[in-house]
């Protein structure tokens, strides 16, 4: 293998790693997701709490995939940790960059609680006080929909000083129930990994076809906020949705997950900077 050869396959396997394993796209789509939230706001608090809540979101894919390395081999081996030994330095790293998130917005007297809730949350998903939410039939979804539903509502106002209006209780429900749908959807990879360790999940229980009824069921829901906020659905979210009610079954690849989110962050940055 020559230089420029070697070069290629390292890009390679350092980009599957950053998105199969590390998630950044989602962590990309969630900080443009707060910046659009904060309605564009360019000062340097507003970027600075950007960065630190998506040090945050990110810090939760990091330990959440150390944990998950024993169901991840399983189910989806191109997402699980190579090496055993990786699991506490990952962790680790988790750790580290949730604290340096926490300093961050200490220091500038910014979205505090916020920010300590985001980061509690990141971790006692798989440890709540001795309880692993991840094995509680539904709860876990649930918590998943508060993770991103709290931020999203509660960002602008905790940062940039947006007032509070009855608006953000019915864009709280869209989020909520959006984020329910493709936390359900999602699982349909999980199926054969969280049987094996013991989690019960919608898509374990009733099956792929009863799952994607019911995440319709939710978007149909979110719709109905939608309309109220906007006068339209949210298109990205209705896509996602669809595409994975369509395309998702029990062996599928693994790119009919990531892919759609890849495509949706291209039109979000198009937005992002020309819109």
């Amino acid at each position: 293998m020559n230089r420029g050869q070697y070069f290629v396959e390292k890009t390679k396997i350092l980009i599957l790693n950053l998105v199969l394993k590390y998630r950044i796209h989602i962590t990309v789509l969630y900080s443009i997701s707060l910046y659009l939230i904060s309605q564009k706001n360019t000062t340097l608090i507003n970027l600075i709490a950007i960065f630190c809540f998506s040090l945050c979101h990110s810090a939760f894919h990091f330990y959440n995939r150390a944990c998950d390395r024993d169901a991840d081999l399983i189910s989806n081996p191109k997402e699980a940790l190579n090496n055993i030994g990786e699991v506490p330095k990952l962790k680790n790293i988790s750790y580290i960059m949730a604290i340096l998130a926490i300093l961050i917005m200490v220091l500038i007297n910014k979205a505090i609680v916020l920010i300590l809730i985001s980061a509690g949350m990141a971790f006692l998903y798989n440890n709540f006080f001795g309880i692993n939410i991840k094995r509680i039939f539904f709860i876990k979804n649930f918590y998943m929909a508060l993770f991103y539903s709290i931020p999203f509502c509660f960002y602008a106002y905790t940062v940039i000083d947006i007032p509070i209006t009855p608006q953000m209780g019915i864009s709280f429900l869209n989020y909520v129930f959006i984020i329910l749908a493709i936390e359900a959807l999602w699982d349909i990879k999980d199926i054969e990994g969280d049987k094996s360790i013991g989690i019960v999940t919608i898509a374990n229980k009733f099956g792929v076809i009863k799952t994607k009824i019911y995440a319709l069921i939710l978007m149909l829901i979110a719709w109905f906020f939608q309309f109220y906020l906007y006068g339209s659905i949210v298109y990205f979210s209705t896509f996602l949705i669809l595409y994975y009610i369509y395309f998702l079954k029990a062996n599928c690849s693994i790119w009919h997950y990531h892919g759609p989110l890849i495509l949706v962050l291209f039109p979000t940055i198009i937005i992002l900077f020309f819109s």
